[in-house]
């Protein structure tokens, strides 16, 4: 804020001939430019004024400019000054509104200590300097007092001086500077708005500047208000702001403003606002939102969210908290009792990089019941994982890695069975781990097998083992309101070790490829969780896998690649478990079965790019006992009930055509099908994109799981101009009992801020 007032420097007059001061002056010339409409002078008393009517004056980066520029010297000094030649005035730190001497200068008088006496620029009045721009309707300057008044200042800093890089603008009623250089705003706003008349800004009663040297100031603002237009919105805290001046890092910054009208808060304000910043060095940096809200039926939700970084830790956090008298909207809160009026919520996670080889992660999730995630973070919750509270260790060894997890989750509503909460329908579920610690041993080659001129085939080992409690927590939606929505029981809780080691043999011969292999799990579970012996199994699962590489390339560029593979897998198993034995995970799911599965997968390359033009994908399994599948989770399964040896086929497909040039590179589709002989479709999701411009991206997809939902999409991203765009996206259910969101938006671009109005109705 400093550059504004001390960028005068020397200026010289282009009409030195026209000028008529008292006792005929030498003007002498200096390397800049003054123009101006009318001048006069005369001697009034001891003091000589100077009359200025058009001035403007400039060098080669600083300009002034005043419809008139009133100046008063002392006479006797004045006389003696005439005969002298013009110099710079000294630097000095006692004001930062002192650059009287530099216009006397652009006179052709030499300035010296007392000549000056006052100064006054009036109407339309204009200083520009590389770094800022201030203009005011009137400036005066008294030498006996030392002070400086600026009324309707308006002051622009330059680009990085705000919050976020936008460029300050300080805007206040007057400015007034005393003899020691501290200054006093009145009536003062803060933004980052160019508009004449600001859309918002931070409004602050005064704010008081104190020098600290070398051209910086202690700020302290008092009254602050959060403004839109010229109406005040919210009180704000006014905590002071150090040397460095009104940075990022101390400036409350306006992020938005939020209208809404919607059953779960009724009529709502949401105001945003928050900073960022870094340290000196720039190795840490964070950012900061917090968001009041005033609703019509449920008080004054506020929301905050931290985010921090540094070189080795990160934490990203999110806080909210109400008071509310107001039954919830959504359909949980017809069958899960929440506990009280106060609601609050707390998502803390955090990382650190304890040193190359380990890390540690600590997230801790509460919430005062388990309805606050569902009602008032509902996106976050649609979309994101269930929240859980977990210590995470891991730590990587030369060839090894281990990790330790301790997971709960705290009474927190988590996700919807796609099927409903039907009387039949089996209760969601959280596996916590209280803890659990693994060790896994890197593959590695332990003997090499010698295939003559083939080379060797070597032999590779992979083990390890883990160690836990666990415990398997029911959702339970059904049960009478004021129950506990999740249930522990003790026949859901077990300590369980598990060993595994797995053995490779991979082999090539030209372009086949073969694997030969054996995986062996063994898991044993405490006698004191049934009441009986120890419990326990053991599994060895024996693999051969086939797969061929063909290549042809056209004279054109085009490449087409095509990989069959089969993959055999048997499994065995020895022991038993209780029949009163819940499965927690896939691990005790395992269990004795035989599978065969088929893929084909082709590639379509254009000239010079590594991004496949077409990519399509079948996989297809096939049982030879339909009555003990082996069932791959990354592969397609049989449904529950399915008694045939074939299981579902799937086929994957990925159209980009933009990697072949820009005929159809506004297009990508993208497609899955699983389709089960006996079942008919099982689940299907195509989705078509178009990128008509930069500025209209459109599209449509089609959803289809079992017999569980079913509906279609399309949507469109328009921006009609730099200032208007449009956004959308509508629905179409093909059944009574699927969840669907529909929006439309409309979007106003100015120079600093986004308008939004749009309509959401979200049924899910």
């Amino acid at each position: 804020m400093i550059e504004a007032f001390t960028m005068m420097a020397a200026m010289q007059s282009q009409n030195p001939s026209d000028v008529p001061p008292p006792d005929q002056p030498i003007i002498k010339p200096l390397p800049a430019t003054v123009t101006w409409e009318w001048m006069e002078s005369k001697i009034i008393g001891d003091v000589v004024v100077y009359r200025i009517r058009g001035l403007e004056a400039k060098d080669h980066n600083r300009s002034m400019r005043a419809d008139l520029c009133v100046l008063q010297m002392n006479l006797a000094k004045y006389l003696a000054a005439t005969g002298g030649e013009p110099t710079e005035p000294p630097p000095t730190d006692k004001s930062f509104l002192d650059w009287d001497g530099h216009l006397v200068n652009s006179l052709g008088v030499p300035a010296g200590e007392g000549l000056v006496v006052a100064m006054e620029l009036q109407g339309n009045v204009l200083l520009t300097s590389p770094l800022t721009t201030l203009s005011c309707e009137h400036l005066v300057y008294s030498a006996e007092t030392g002070t400086t008044d600026v009324t309707e200042a308006d002051l622009r800093l330059p680009a990085g001086s705000g919050p976020r890089g936008w460029p300050l603008r300080l805007m206040c009623t007057t400015l007034h500077e005393d003899k020691h250089g501290i200054l006093l705003a009145i009536s003062a706003r803060l933004t980052t708005c160019d508009a004449e008349s600001p859309h918002y800004s931070l409004r602050l009663d005064e704010l008081v500047g104190t020098p600290t040297g070398n051209n910086r100031y202690r700020w302290k603002p008092a009254g602050a208000w959060l403004s839109l237009s010229d109406w005040k919105i919210l009180p704000l805290p006014a905590p002071e702001i150090d040397e460095f001046g009104i940075t990022e890092t101390a400036f409350i910054g306006f992020k938005g403003v939020h209208l809404r009208s919607g059953n779960r808060l009724g009529q709502s304000l949401e105001i945003e606002f928050g900073s960022s910043g870094r340290n000196e060095d720039g190795s840490t940096v964070w950012d900061w939102t917090l968001v009041p809200i005033s609703s019509s039926s449920r008080g004054f939700p506020t929301r905050g969210e931290f985010n921090l970084k540094g070189d080795r830790f990160s934490s990203d956090w999110t806080v909210f908290a109400l008071h509310d008298r107001a039954d919830d909207s959504h359909p949980f809160g017809r069958r899960i009792s929440r506990w009280g009026e106060n609601r609050w919520l707390a998502a803390l996670n955090n990382r650190l990089e304890i040193n190359d080889s380990w890390r540690a992660d600590l997230d801790l999730s509460f919430a005062s019941d388990p309805l606050v995630d569902p009602e008032f973070m509902h996106e976050n919750w649609l979309e994101d994982d269930d929240a859980q509270s977990d210590l995470f260790l891991r730590g990587y060894g030369h060839d090894s890695v281990f990790e330790s997890s301790f997971s709960i989750i705290t009474d927190r509503t988590g996700y919807a069975p796609l099927s409903g909460y039907g009387s039949d329908t089996a209760a969601p579920s959280f596996l916590e781990t209280l803890p659990i610690v693994r060790h896994t041993s890197l593959p590695r080659t332990v003997y090499e097998l010698s295939l003559g001129e083939r080379g060797v085939v070597p032999v590779n080992l992979a083990y390890g083992a883990e160690l836990g409690r666990l415990r398997l927590r029911e959702l339970a939606p059904n049960n009478a309101t004021g129950t506990a929505s999740f249930l522990a029981s003790p026949l859901l809780t077990r300590d369980r070790l598990r060993i595994w080691g797995d053995l490779d043999l991979p082999i090539k011969f030209g372009p086949f490829a073969l694997s030969a292999g054996a995986h062996w799990n063994g898991l044993g579970y405490s006698q004191d969780i049934f009441g009986n012996d120890d419990a326990g199994k053991s599994l060895l699962e024996t693999r051969f896998e086939l797969g061929l590489l063909l290549a042809r390339d056209f004279n054109d560029g085009w490449r087409h690649r095509v990989l069959p593979q089969a993959r055999w897998r048997h499994r065995s198993m020895d022991g038993a478990l209780p029949a009163n034995l819940v499965q927690f995970d896939s691990y005790d799911a395992m269990a004795a079965g035989e599978s065969v599965e088929v893929s084909l997968r082709q590639w379509f390359l254009p000239p010079g790019s590594t991004q496949p033009w077409l990519d399509v994908d079948l996989m297809l399994p096939w049982y030879p006992n339909p009555e003990a599948p082996l069932v791959d989770p990354l592969f397609p399964s049989a449904r529950s009930g399915s008694s045939g040896n074939w299981g579902p086929a799937e086929v994957r497909l990925s159209w980009t055509p933009a990697s072949a040039g820009p005929t159809l590179a506004p297009l990508r589709f993208d497609s899955r099908l699983r389709y089960d002989s006996g079942q008919g479709i099982e689940e299907m999701f195509s989705r078509l994109s178009v990128r008509t411009n930069d500025q209209l991206v459109w599209g449509a997809s089609l959803s289809k799981v079992n017999d569980l939902f079913s509906w279609a999409t399309a949507w469109a991203e328009w921006r009609v101009t730099d200032s208007l765009g449009f956004k959308a996206s509508l629905p179409w259910r093909f059944d009574e009992l699927s969840a669907a969101r529909s929006r439309f938006e409309v979007r106003w671009y100015a120079h600093d801020f986004v308008l939004e109005v749009g309509v959401l109705r979200d049924n899910s």
